[in-house]
């Protein structure tokens, strides 16, 4: 058993069990919610303590003691400014699987490690690039990179969703360009990314946000697109119609619940999910194109593991002070080495010199 004890607000959802899964062998845990499940059983390593998020003095008594707090409650927009200032004023560090509206309302005067989008997207999206780079390029010239799947929406990764898509996190219907965000004409996007990964029928809604813009900006890259793959205009429309309904203050919980009603599937289907990136640039002189295609059961666990990777790097003094994002603080070859060993992921790589096109599995 390593040290450190380690504290998960939110077990018991989705990214929760991914991230106790994924640690709960190696560290002590303290697991928090607002009620214990009654399949919960503590173990010598494992204790569960009642936190009411909303009550200072819950949330405070829940984080002393803890080495690291990782937050997976839902919605991140709602309370995870609640929780990070907390940890900050306790010099306990921070993890949270989403939490971008940190960086636009800010945190005052950091003292601890507050590492936010600790999760799929943002979070994985952002190191995907980064591993790309380095494993195929001397020099990055376009990017593009598309998700989506077929899954379960939570009340809070869909209120995430939705209020990420109103207060800033990115820019609907536009891409990065010469580092000026500009109108996305998406012609480009079948013949480049697609090809067949995702079913027929799915729509691909262009999204430019500031994880995708602030790794451009690092890869020094003159374009970049982000695409979320929607299984069918209905869909995309039910979620532009929940940004609007939101925006003339309908109240969050109906907007949500609303949304969920018409997204998630009555039928039980296997869940899936897709990232898939295509990078252009030049290795050794030739001009080459990559194609990486990541394959999952699933975002939540993505999330989930993304964020225990974190809080361990964190218990080892490896990520300093200070609000970064996931892909400031993680190293992308050791992390993408992490995710397929414990088959977190699957990923396939297609290689393009212009030429011809090789096909393997990495």
């Amino acid at each position: 058993m390593n040290d450190g004890k380690i504290g998960i607000i939110g077990f018991s959802g989705m990214v929760g069990k991914a991230a106790y899964t994924a640690l709960k062998r190696k560290y002590q845990i303290r697991c928090g919610q607002r009620h214990c499940p009654s399949e919960f059983q503590e173990e010598s390593n494992v204790e569960f303590q009642k936190v009411n998020i909303f009550a200072e003095e819950s949330l405070r008594d829940f984080c002393r003691g803890c080495d690291v707090i990782i937050n997976c409650a839902g919605s991140s927009y709602q309370v995870g400014d609640i929780i990070a200032n907390i940890c900050n004023q306790l010099k306990i560090p921070y993890v949270d699987a989403f939490g971008i509206n940190l960086i636009e309302n800010g945190l005052k005067e950091v003292q601890n490690s507050c590492v936010l989008g600790a999760g799929c997207f943002p979070g994985l999206s952002g190191i995907l690039p980064l591993w790309v780079h380095d494993k195929y390029f001397d020099i990055s010239e376009k990017m593009w990179l598309v998700s989506g799947g077929e899954e379960k929406y939570s009340f809070g990764a869909c209120a995430d969703m939705l209020l990420s898509s109103i207060h800033g996190f990115g820019w609907n219907g536009k891409y990065y360009l010469n580092d000026a965000i500009v109108e996305e004409a998406q012609e480009n996007i079948i013949e480049i990314v697609l090809k067949n990964e995702f079913p027929k029928g799915y729509v691909f809604n262009p999204y430019m946000n500031l994880e995708t813009k602030s790794v451009a900006q690092k890869l020094r890259l003159k374009e970049a697109h982000w695409y979320n793959a929607v299984a069918n205009k209905d869909l995309l429309g039910i979620l532009q119609k929940s940004c609007v309904d939101l925006i003339k203050n309908e109240p969050l919980e109906e907007v949500v619940k609303r949304m969920i009603h018409y997204s998630n599937r009555e039928e039980q289907v296997l869940p899936w999910y897709i990232m898939a990136i295509v990078m252009e640039g030049i290795k050794d002189n030739i001009k080459q194109r990559v194609k990486i295609v990541i394959q999952s059961r699933g975002s939540y666990e993505i999330s989930g593991n993304i964020s225990a990777i974190i809080a361990e790097e964190i218990l080892k003094g490896s990520i300093q002070p200070g609000v970064k994002w996931t892909w400031e603080v993680l190293n992308p070859k050791i992390t993408m080495e992490k995710l397929i060993k414990n088959q977190t992921i699957e990923m396939y790589s297609f290689i393009d010199s212009f030429d011809e096109l090789e096909e393997g599995i990495v």
